[in-house]
Protein backbone atom coordinates (compact mmCIF):
# COMPACT_ATOMS: atom_id res chain seq x y z
CA UNK A 1 0.00 0.00 0.00
CA UNK A 2 1.46 3.50 -1.21
CA UNK A 3 1.63 6.37 1.31
CA UNK A 4 -1.76 7.98 -0.39
CA UNK A 5 -3.62 5.21 -0.10
CA UNK A 6 -2.55 5.22 3.70
CA UNK A 7 -3.44 8.79 4.11
CA UNK A 8 -7.03 7.97 2.32
CA UNK A 9 -7.86 5.26 4.34
CA UNK A 10 -6.49 7.53 7.97
CA UNK A 11 -8.43 9.89 6.73
CA UNK A 12 -11.88 7.44 5.99
CA UNK A 13 -10.98 6.26 9.64
CA UNK A 14 -10.30 9.39 11.65
CA UNK A 15 -13.84 11.01 9.34
CA UNK A 16 -15.98 8.40 11.01
CA UNK A 17 -14.59 8.27 14.21
CA UNK A 18 -15.34 12.33 14.18
CA UNK A 19 -18.46 11.41 13.24
CA UNK A 20 -19.75 8.73 15.90
CA UNK A 21 -17.82 11.16 18.53
CA UNK A 22 -20.29 14.05 17.45
CA UNK A 23 -23.37 11.78 17.66
CA UNK A 24 -22.68 11.05 20.83
CA UNK A 25 -21.53 14.12 22.31
CA UNK A 26 -24.98 15.70 20.53
CA UNK A 27 -27.08 13.11 22.01
CA UNK A 28 -25.49 13.41 25.43
CA UNK A 29 -27.68 16.29 27.02
CA UNK A 30 -31.05 14.71 25.44
CA UNK A 31 -31.57 12.41 28.25
CA UNK A 32 -31.80 15.35 30.56
CA UNK A 33 -33.56 17.32 28.41
CA UNK A 34 -36.56 14.41 28.48
CA UNK A 35 -36.38 14.55 32.36
CA UNK A 36 -36.83 18.37 32.42
CA UNK A 37 -39.56 18.24 30.09
CA UNK A 38 -41.37 14.86 31.77
CA UNK A 39 -41.40 16.82 35.41
CA UNK A 40 -41.96 20.44 34.26
CA UNK A 41 -38.68 21.85 35.99
CA UNK A 42 -34.85 21.57 36.29
CA UNK A 43 -34.39 21.22 40.13
CA UNK A 44 -31.48 19.91 40.67
CA UNK A 45 -29.48 21.70 37.61
CA UNK A 46 -27.67 24.95 39.07
CA UNK A 47 -27.81 28.21 36.79
CA UNK A 48 -24.05 28.41 36.76
CA UNK A 49 -23.82 25.23 35.31
CA UNK A 50 -26.49 25.61 32.72
CA UNK A 51 -24.77 29.29 32.00
CA UNK A 52 -21.00 28.14 31.57
CA UNK A 53 -22.93 25.28 29.28
CA UNK A 54 -24.59 27.69 27.64
CA UNK A 55 -21.43 30.33 26.83
CA UNK A 56 -19.24 27.22 26.30
CA UNK A 57 -21.40 25.69 23.59
CA UNK A 58 -22.41 29.36 21.95
CA UNK A 59 -18.61 30.54 22.03
CA UNK A 60 -16.99 27.29 20.80
CA UNK A 61 -19.51 27.04 18.04
CA UNK A 62 -18.66 30.62 16.60
CA UNK A 63 -14.73 29.44 17.15
CA UNK A 64 -15.80 26.00 15.05
CA UNK A 65 -17.26 28.46 12.11
CA UNK A 66 -14.97 31.09 12.21
CA UNK A 67 -11.83 28.25 12.61
CA UNK A 68 -12.72 25.42 10.60
CA UNK A 69 -15.92 26.38 8.03
CA UNK A 70 -18.62 24.22 8.40
CA UNK A 71 -17.20 21.01 9.96
CA UNK A 72 -20.26 18.73 10.10
CA UNK A 73 -19.33 16.71 13.02
CA UNK A 74 -18.46 19.62 15.02
CA UNK A 75 -21.63 21.27 14.56
CA UNK A 76 -23.85 18.56 14.56
CA UNK A 77 -22.18 18.33 18.27
CA UNK A 78 -22.58 21.79 19.23
CA UNK A 79 -25.99 21.85 17.43
CA UNK A 80 -27.45 18.84 19.18
CA UNK A 81 -26.06 20.30 22.69
CA UNK A 82 -27.83 23.74 21.76
CA UNK A 83 -31.45 22.11 21.35
CA UNK A 84 -30.81 19.94 24.25
CA UNK A 85 -29.99 23.15 26.38
CA UNK A 86 -32.76 25.22 25.21
CA UNK A 87 -35.04 22.63 26.51
CA UNK A 88 -33.41 22.75 29.75
CA UNK A 89 -33.02 26.16 30.12
CA UNK A 90 -36.64 26.62 29.25
CA UNK A 91 -37.77 24.66 32.48
CA UNK A 92 -34.98 26.36 34.80
CA UNK A 93 -36.31 29.71 33.69
CA UNK A 94 -39.81 28.58 33.22
CA UNK A 95 -40.83 25.42 35.24
CA UNK A 96 -44.25 23.86 34.36
CA UNK A 97 -46.94 24.85 37.40
CA UNK A 98 -48.23 21.51 39.19
CA UNK A 99 -52.45 21.32 39.74
CA UNK A 100 -52.75 20.89 43.21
Amino acid sequence: MDISETLANQFTTTKIIGWLASFFFAICGIPQAVDCWKRGNADGLSAWFLTSWSLGEVLMTIYVILQHGLDGPLLVNYAGNILALIVIVRYKILPRRQLE
